[in-house]
């Protein structure tokens, strides 16, 4: 079930008025209705359920009936650092891979992005942090990625976390067989995720990352767009180390094979 935000601090039994956007959203899309039962989240992020007591025309008031336990963030510590790409394929980018776990989502400006997109954030920014906002509320997520900007790959490469294990998507790179690496450290590990523009990182960027140590890896046979690449690797990685492995916890520490 989907949840709804409200910008104060709830209480079981009380009841309040939520009115504003997210009023307007809930009466004008959801189309609630005197007695049903929504899912509201409160300042301090934690979720509750309530039942509207009445309806107006820009506002409504609830009561507050019990808590409900929040799903937990995925174990995972996952950035994704994606070149700027035309605003569909990145609004797809940003939704699914919040609703796949990512930590954080940094976009930056590659060689091969289009001269025609931003090439600042400005107002951007905003709007890419209300469609993840969107998505945690549409997914269950308790809290959204943070969405950072960098100017360039070299600046991305510059404010990455120090400790974090580095890789690139590349084509026609040989099949990475890490046999020699446990799961659990790697699983105690964060990572960072560069996927590229539409037309894939120019040569000279492939030579940067090598200079900071970022490892190259495959995504298989296929030339995918920007936008399955980010999906794909994310899901790869969440099954691989996350929250999207359905095997028994015990057996993901371990050797990894081939």
């Amino acid at each position: 079930m989907s949840y709804f935000l409200f910008d104060q601090e709830l209480e079981e039994g009380k009841t309040y008025i939520l009115s504003g956007e997210e009023a307007h959203h809930i009466l004008t899309v959801r189309r609630v209705r005197v007695h049903e039962m929504l899912e509201l989240q409160d300042i301090r992020q934690r979720r509750f359920l309530v039942r509207v007591t009445s309806v107006d025309r820009k506002s409504f008031e609830f009561q507050v009936l019990s808590s409900i336990k929040t799903p937990d963030d995925s174990p995972l510590d996952l950035e994704l650092v994606q070149a700027l790409v035309k605003e569909k394929a990145l609004d797809l980018i940003l939704q699914k891979t919040t609703e796949l776990g990512v930590s954080r989502i940094l976009i930056f400006h590659s060689c091969h992005t289009p001269k025609a997109l931003v090439s600042s954030p400005g107002q951007a920014l905003e709007r890419w942090r209300k469609i993840v906002q969107e998505a945690c509320k549409q997914c269950g997520r308790t809290s959204p990625p943070e969405i950072l900007w960098a100017s360039s790959l070299e600046n991305a490469l510059n404010t990455g976390l120090g400790q974090a294990q580095t890789w690139i998507l590349k084509p026609d790179v040989p099949l990475w067989k890490p046999q020699s690496l446990s799961i659990e450290s790697l699983h105690s590990t964060p990572h960072r995720i560069f996927v590229g523009p539409e037309g894939g990182f120019h040569p000279e960027e492939y030579v940067l990352a090598e200079q900071f140590h970022v490892q190259p890896i495959p995504l298989g046979p296929r030339i995918l767009r920007a936008e399955t690449a980010a999906i794909a690797a994310v899901s790869i990685f969440q099954f691989w180390l996350g929250d999207l492995n359905f095997h028994e916890r015990s057996s993901r520490y371990g050797t990894l094979t081939s």
